[in-house]
């Protein structure tokens, strides 16, 4: 790095030290501290919170902090704090950046460090003037994890060469015994290997309707589209039969769309003899709903209908009765019409309504999406759905990653063009609808 000092590497803060933690942002003049644990992990204390709620001002010794704005995304948080010091007169802004997916004694997903990690890039002020703070809880096996991958990385942009044992020897001269563990080590190599893979392509929403705008008058123009829809599919995992090994002793078609091991739901139940796997992918042809007027028994449960509502979109109220005392509420929510992705005129009215009812639904609870094989139209719901939260949070999108993202965990999500830009022409509509409300709001 060309900075004399490019990084801080720390103990996350103990009730004892924060104090001493905040004056040491401020001698070095620090305005991005990485945050790479949660404060409680595995039932113990890994780091305290070393910053106010939001909105709330708090003191710390000599300085002041007020976090003024946070946004939480899928599998991190970004925090915007102002450090004053009391006596001087004087404040900076300061970006906390807090990966919250890091498995305790795992490792977290390459893409997702990788976006995470690009992130960061993008949003840096000052980057080679000043420290970065990076902590974990003991400040050495994932602090040690993501300073090599942002060193390596600049280095590669730079050089077009890395070493990553150079590298990590020269870390653990610094501080020992950073990079604790294999496991570790590779997540070095694998999430550099994403980063190299593809850049990240989050673009403001005037370029994209633009974009968009320019493949829907003309389809001639879709090639930048198609170039990066084969970029995606390059890159796309590639996964074994020794995956999806769990699921292919219960399912053998060959072109079944299976759940891979990691990624398995298990079920638990109280009928003798019946196994743990589901293959929530799979719909079965029958009916699956009771009747308006009858109940349906699918042993332990009976499935009451309640009501059904038709709409925007239509949703069937159930209840789902295990013995007597408990009940569980669902409700089902279809498009009044299927959407189609095999025309050049694609009607994205019917996917928006189901990203628009799910965008403002209350539940505690995962969303559970069904299509015919569990791929199909589902990982466009799901890239539309968190292209939405993306443009609302950040009214910026991207697209090539979301879909990405999603690849990692079902390969056959959004695997066919036309799937791909029905994601691009919903966002382009939905884009045109909230722009349509900002200008009759004014």
């Amino acid at each position: 790095m060309d900075r004399t000092i490019a990084y801080i590497a720390t103990q996350g803060p103990k009730e004892n030290t924060v104090n001493d933690f905040w004056r040491m942002v401020w001698q070095q003049n620090v305005t991005q501290i990485i945050m790479l644990t949660n404060i409680m992990e595995g039932g113990k204390i890994k780091c305290f919170q070393y910053w106010p709620d939001c909105s709330n001002t708090e003191l710390y010794g000599n300085f002041t902090i007020e976090n003024v704005s946070e946004k939480h995304y899928a599998f991190y948080i970004t925090r915007k704090f102002v450090l004053s010091h009391k006596q001087q007169q004087m404040s900076h802004d300061i970006m906390q950046y807090h990966y919250t997916m890091w498995p305790d004694h795992g490792t977290p997903e390459p893409v997702n460090l990788a976006v995470f990690h690009s992130e960061v890039l993008r949003t840096s002020a000052d980057e080679n003037k000043t420290p970065m703070v990076v902590h974990c809880s003991a400040g050495i096996g994932r602090t040690g994890t993501f300073i090599a991958l942002d060193a390596l990385f600049k280095e590669g942009i730079k050089s077009g060469k890395i070493n990553v044992a150079k590298y990590v020897k020269i870390m653990r001269s610094c501080r020992m015994n950073m990079v604790q563990n294999y496991e570790q080590y590779m997540t070095i190599f694998t999430a550099l290997n994403e980063r190299f893979k593809a850049s990240h392509q989050r673009q403001s929403l005037s370029p994209f309707e633009d974009k968009v705008d320019s493949v829907l008058r003309s389809p001639q123009k879709q090639t930048c589209i198609e170039r990066e829809f084969e970029k995606l599919l390059h890159i796309r995992p590639e996964y074994t039969i020794d995956d999806y090994f769990e699921a292919s002793q219960h399912v053998k078609r060959n072109d079944a769309v299976l759940p891979l091991d990691k990624y398995m739901l298990y079920l638990t139940s109280s009928v003798a003899n019946r196994g743990s796997y589901i293959n929530a992918i799979a719909v079965s042809s029958k009916s699956w709903l009771p009747g308006s007027s009858s109940d349906k028994i699918v042993a332990p449960f009976t499935v009451q209908r309640v009501r059904e509502t038709d709409t925007y979109v239509k949703v069937t109220d159930i209840r789902i009765l295990k013995e007597k005392d408990l009940a569980h509420a669902v409700s089902i929510v279809e498009p009044r019409e299927s959407p189609r992705i095999d025309s050049t005129s694609v009607d994205t009215s019917s996917l928006l309504s189901l990203v628009s009812y799910a965008t403002n639904v209350s539940t505690e609870g995962p969303i559970t999406i069904v299509s015919r094989d569990g791929a199909l139209l589902c990982g466009a719901f799901c890239a539309v759905f968190n292209c939405v939260q993306q443009i609302n949070m950040d009214d910026s999108v991207d697209v090539f990653t979301t879909v990405r993202q999603l690849q990692t965990r079902r390969p056959e999500f959004c695997s066919t063009l036309e799937e791909y830009l029905l994601v691009y022409r919903a966002l382009h509509d939905y884009i045109g609808t909230i722009s349509q409300n900002i200008y009759e709001n004014m």
